[in-house]
């Protein structure tokens, strides 16, 4: 039984963004973390590459850094649910979040 990765990102992070009732397992856990760690390091890489541009470095570091901050905002939510849904599902406190 094995699900496309789309799949579980969607209902993990768009379905599920303010689920605090749900339930994630481990797989799905560590793949969205994974993928939302994968999209932060390649902005941050493309950001760094377009930095050797001459002239351009202003540019792609404020645009770099205008995407993390708008993806941060996006996914502050869903990424704080999905701790919480995890934190619970392993017989640990929720509120252990306020520690992270």
């Amino acid at each position: 039984m094995k699900q496309r990765v789309y799949e579980i990102l969607y209902r993990e992070l768009v379905e599920n963004y303010a689920n605090s009732k749900g339930r994630t397992n481990t797989a799905d856990f560590w793949l969205t973390i994974s993928a939302i760690s994968f999209i932060y390091g390649l902005i941050t890489c493309i950001t760094g590459l377009v930095s050797y541009i001459p002239y351009g470095y202003l540019y792609a570091v404020s645009f770099g850094g205008g995407i993390l901050i708008v993806l941060s905002i996006l996914l502050c939510l869903p990424t704080i649910m999905l701790m919480a849904r995890r934190l619970r599902d392993s017989n640990n406190d929720p509120m252990l979040i306020i520690l992270l």
